[in-house]
C-alpha cells in the first residue's frame, strides 16, 4: 500500500542471504535519503509479479538471478501488464544480459550490483523524471 505523498518501489531479489546488504542499501538510498516507501520485496520472479499486481508501485526493482521466474521473465510479464511503470534490472550478471534482451523483456535500465545503492537509486530517480540527491 502507498503512503500519501510518497513514490513507492517493489524489490524482487533472490538469495537474502548473499543479498541483504544491498537490500539494506537499497531501502537506506530510497526510503531515507529520497522519500520513497518500498513497499514490497519479492523472494522470487512470480512472487514480485503478484506483489506488483497487488501493491501497483510506480517503479519496479528486479534481480537477474531468481528461482521459479528469472528478472527478464518476470519484466516481460509486468511490462505487459504495467506498461507506464519503469523496471530496473539490479544484477552482477551484466555480460549475460544484452541491452536487446532487456529491452525486449521491457526492463527500462539496467544497473550492475557493483554501482551500488546510488547507482540505482540514481537511475530510478532520473527514470522517474526526479533530481537526485545523495
Amino acid at each position: 500500500m502507498k503512503a500519501p505523498g510518497k513514490r513507492s518501489a517493489c524489490t524482487a531479489y533472490f538469495d537474502c542471504g548473499r543479498q541483504c546488504t544491498y537490500q539494506e542499501g537499497i531501502r537506506l538510498g530510497f526510503e531515507e535519503r529520497n522519500g520513497f516507501l518500498i513497499c514490497g520485496e519479492a523472494v522470487d520472479g512470480m512472487d514480485a509479479i503478484e506483489k506488483a499486481r497487488q501493491l501497483k508501485p510506480d517503479l519496479i526493482i528486479l534481480d537477474f538471478s531468481m528461482p521459479v521466474m528469472n528478472g527478464l521473465q518476470a519484466a516481460a510479464v509486468l511490462s505487459r501488464e504495467m506498461p507506464g511503470v519503469p523496471l530496473i534490472l539490479f544484477t552482477m550478471h551484466t555480460a549475460v544480459v544484452t541491452a536487446s534482451e532487456a529491452r525486449s523483456a521491457g526492463i527500462s535500465a539496467i544497473v550492475p550490483k557493483d554501482q551500488g545503492s546510488e547507482g540505482l537509486v540514481s537511475e530510478a530517480l532520473t527514470l522517474l523524471g526526479l533530481p537526485f540527491e545523495p
